[in-house]
């Protein structure tokens, strides 16, 4: 089976179960349990994680697949589905819109493809190695913003982090950057806004740990496949940077490099030097 066929296979089983999911809240069938970590969790996570696991073992029996949910299941190919059945649970908890499901698919080390659905919205987003990205089936447009500030950067930055929070906020208030938005919810979708470029043009997530694979991998391959650049705080790739608790994506080459510049000389000097 072709890549492109595996990849439109995957983006109908994550929009069958993104559309599970939203039907469970819509009809109060969400039942919240907390993990060992402190996190939340739902029936609805697991239930569309089964959903999207059988899905895939059905078009790629051969393939690895692990989830946020119920872990690591490993085939007999070197390829893994990476899958996270609501990607935003305390949005998704919370009655709000910003969360959505997601997989990814990978061989080693590098991303291949991905889906990214907003259940709420209808916005599906996918990738796939070869082939331009799109939305909803169109071919994804780009942004012709190039000048950060021009810029909608939205963030979601750990109280732990304030000096970066501090920094987007000056460099708004000095005219370096048009807009800084703080954002919560699903890391994918904020992702998936950035490969589109219409809503905001760049993000920066900086946390006391690293993002979860299965969080990032479509998007990050979303807004590469569409001219656009996702890095560590050292300005290397993320998969190979060394600080990966702070994710730098822009739409494209141009504002990430504006970006990375500021938030280097403000924030990173102990990182970079």
């Amino acid at each position: 089976m072709q890549l492109t066929q595996i990849l439109n296979g995957a983006e109908q089983i994550v929009q069958e179960a993104g559309s599970l999911v939203k039907r469970m809240r819509d009809e109060g069938r969400v039942k919240v349990s907390i993990k060992k970590d402190g996190s939340p969790t739902t029936n609805a996570d697991e239930d569309g994680e089964q959903y999207i696991k059988r899905g895939l073992n059905k078009l790629t029996p051969e393939y690895s697949f692990l989830g946020e949910e119920t872990g690591d299941e490993v085939g007999t190919d070197g390829h893994e589905w990476l899958c996270d059945p609501i990607d935003g649970t305390r949005s998704f908890i919370n009655g709000n819109n910003n969360y959505t499901t997601t997989v990814a698919l990978r061989n080693g080390s590098k991303t291949l493809g991905g889906v990214i659905f907003n259940p709420e919205t209808r916005e599906c987003y996918k990738s796939c190695d070869g082939q331009e990205p799109t939305k909803n089936s169109e071919r994804m447009p780009k942004t012709a913003i190039t000048n950060l500030k021009e810029a909608t950067v939205n963030y979601s930055i750990s109280t732990k982090r304030a000096d970066a929070k501090n920094a987007l906020e000056r460099a708004v208030a000095e005219g370096n950057i048009g807009v800084a938005a703080r954002t919560n919810g699903s890391v994918a979708y904020r992702l998936a806004q950035v490969a589109e470029g219409k809503d905001a043009q760049a993000y920066v997530s900086y946390q006391t740990s690293p993002l979860n694979s299965w969080d990032i991998a479509a998007g990050v391959h979303l807004i590469e496949s569409n001219g656009g650049k996702v890095t560590g705080g050292d300005g290397k790739p993320f998969a190979e940077s060394r600080y990966k608790d702070l994710l730098i994506a822009a739409a494209n080459q141009e504002i990430h490099r504006q970006l990375l510049a500021y938030l280097q000389q403000r924030i990173m000097q102990s990182v970079t030097a």
